[in-house]
């Protein structure tokens, strides 16, 4: 948390793309920003945008939980929290706007976007992210969604889930793992809810150890 009773997330990774993992990283800030409504958090968002093959799509956004937020937009070394679904476009989020004071979850999954002849090993990337931050947390996630859901085409919102319980483990978001599980329970249906929570107790396990 920042000093102004502010908690400042940065949320990175390639926006539904259409090869594997799918991320939808709309799905972290909607759900915390229900939780931050039921118990009366201020809470501001913004998305910045790519453009490719595929549209105008959010490669990140800022999300601002506490009585001071204001402004969505994160300052530069204000960052507290990363959550990087995938480790190039983190590591440029976390050169922009996270404090050195932060902390983040990375995605270890090497994954190329057709769009970029090169593209930096995650190994180097988190190398960099070490540099920049107090903490690194790297996270397998692609192993872990096979560990909840083995058909990939049901997978939507499990890789989102696993990186949420992470930071609830490692005690990086205001709120209880309880209330996130009522939120997930409440946008989803029962099905799929089965397994975002299984998802975000995964998840929770892995940095709570």
């Amino acid at each position: 948390m920042s000093k102004n009773g502010v908690t400042n997330i940065v949320i990175a990774g390639f926006p539904n793309h259409a090869g594997y993992p799918y991320h939808d990283l709309r799905l972290i800030v909607e759900v915390l920003s229900q939780v931050a409504a039921d118990h009366g958090v201020p809470c501001t968002s913004m998305a910045f945008n790519v453009r490719d093959t595929f549209g105008v799509r959010p490669a990140s956004y800022h999300l601002r939980l506490g009585e001071k937020a204001r402004a969505p937009y994160i300052r530069a070394g204000e960052g507290d929290v990363l959550l990087g679904l995938e480790a190039g476009t983190a590591t440029r989020c976390a050169a922009e706007v996270m404090g050195s004071h932060g902390t983040a979850i990375i995605n270890t999954w090497q994954y190329h976007p057709p769009f970029l002849v090169q593209y930096p090993a995650v190994e180097e990337l988190l190398v960099l992210l070490k540099g920049l931050l107090k903490r690194v947390i790297p996270v397998d996630l692609a192993r872990l969604v096979k560990g909840v859901v083995a058909d990939r085409k049901l997978a939507q919102g499990v890789m989102e889930c696993i990186v949420l319980g992470a930071a609830s483990g490692a005690k990086l978001l205001p709120f209880s793992a309880e209330d996130i599980e009522r939120v997930l329970a409440l946008l989803c249906e029962s099905e799929q809810e089965q397994r975002l929570v299984a998802a975000f107790r995964l998840g929770s396990q892995i940095t709570a150890a």
